[in-house]
C-alpha cells in the first residue's frame, strides 16, 4: 500500500472523527445559535437550508482545536465549573436562542477559542464578543471571558474580560429578527464582503447567489 493511499486513509479518519464530534444538523427556521448571531447573514441564511461543505483542512484544524480546548474544560471541570451547559431562551416573537456555554461557575461564564497565528494577532474578534455577550444573557451571567490559544503553541493565549452589554444585545436581537424574516420569506440576503469569504463553506453558493430555499 503507498504513502499516498495511506495518508488519504488518514483524511478519511480526520473526517469520520469530525463528524462523530460534530453532528451537523439544519436548524428549526426559528433556531439561532449564539456562535453565529451577528456574523454573514447570508452564511446563516444557507446554514438554515443547507449543510456546509468543509474541506479536509477546515476540519483538520477543528478537531485539533478541540483537542486543546477539551484540556482545558477538563482543568476548569477540575476547579469547580460546570461545562459544556446547554442554555436556551424563546423570546416574545417565538425566536429561539439556544447554545452551549463552554464553562460557567456562579458569577461568569468562559469561552474557549483556538485561533491560527494570523488570527491570533487580531484577537479578540467581533464574532466573539456577539456569541459571549449572548451567553451571557442566556446564563443570566454579568461578565465573562474570552480565552484565546494559539493554535501552533497553545502555550501562548490571551484573555479579555467583557461585562453584559444590554445594548449591544438588543443590537443583536435586531439582527436575528431581520434574518428570520428572509428564512421565512425564502429571499436571500445581500451578501457581505469580509476575511472569512475565502474560507467559507458557502461560497461558490454565494458567488452565484444561489438560493437553496428555492425562491428568486
Amino acid at each position: 500500500m503507498s504513502v499516498k493511499h495511506l495518508l488519504k486513509l488518514l483524511e478519511r479518519k480526520i473526517s469520520d472523527a469530525y463528524e462523530e464530534l460534530n453532528e451537523e444538523k439544519i436548524p428549526e427556521e426559528n433556531v439561532f445559535y449564539p456562535n453565529n448571531i451577528g456574523t454573514c447573514m447570508r452564511y446563516n441564511y444557507y446554514r438554515h437550508f443547507t449543510l456546509p461543505d468543509l474541506h479536509i483542512r477546515a476540519k483538520g484544524r477543528i478537531m485539533m482545536s478541540s483537542i486543546i480546548e477539551k484540556m482545558f474544560l477538563d482543568v476548569l471541570k477540575e476547579h469547580g465549573y460546570e461545562v459544556q451547559v446547554p442554555f436556551r431562551k424563546t423570546l416574545d416573537d417565538g425566536i429561539v436562542i439556544s447554545g452551549r456555554v463552554d464553562a460557567i461557575n456562579s458569577s461568569h461564564v468562559i469561552e474557549i477559542k483556538t485561533v491560527t497565528p494570523p488570527m491570533f494577532d487580531k484577537i479578540p474578534v467581533r464574532p466573539h464578543k456577539y456569541q459571549l455577550n449572548t451567553y451571557l444573557w442566556l446564563s443570566d451571567r454579568p461578565y465573562g471571558y474570552l480565552v484565546y490559544f494559539k493554535s501552533d503553541n497553545p502555550a501562548i493565549y490571551r484573555y479579555f474580560k467583557y461585562r453584559f452589554d444590554k445594548d449591544l444585545h438588543n443590537k443583536l436581537m435586531d439582527w436575528v429578527r431581520e434574518l428570520h424574516r428572509y428564512i421565512q420569506q425564502k429571499q436571500l440576503p445581500p451578501p457581505s464582503i469580509s476575511n472569512y469569504c475565502k474560507t467559507c463553506p458557502f461560497r461558490k453558493l454565494c458567488a452565484s447567489s444561489v438560493n437553496p430555499a428555492g425562491a428568486p
